[in-house]
């Protein structure tokens, strides 16, 4: 599966999954294994949205969970 920057032009058609995504446990692994699948059975381009930060450091700072994993661990 290729990653690319959003900045290099948008697929026309893709499937998309949005989350956090900080460290990839069972359950994300699935979520993931399950897009690729979805999005070649339908000719889509498989794609995820990720955050930085943790949702909750912007809505509710006292309580987002400790960062896993960095912005470039994530990306690699």
């Amino acid at each position: 599966m290729e990653i690319t920057n959003a900045t290099k032009g948008w697929p026309a058609a893709t499937a998309a999954v949005i989350g956090m995504f900080d460290g990839v446990h069972t359950g994300h692994r699935f979520l993931l294994d399950t897009l690729k699948e979805q999005a070649a059975i339908r000719g889509l381009t498989p794609t995820v949205f990720t955050f930085p930060r943790h949702p909750l450091s912007v809505i509710n700072p006292g309580n987002a969970p400790a960062r896993r994993t960095s912005p470039a661990e994530k990306l690699a």
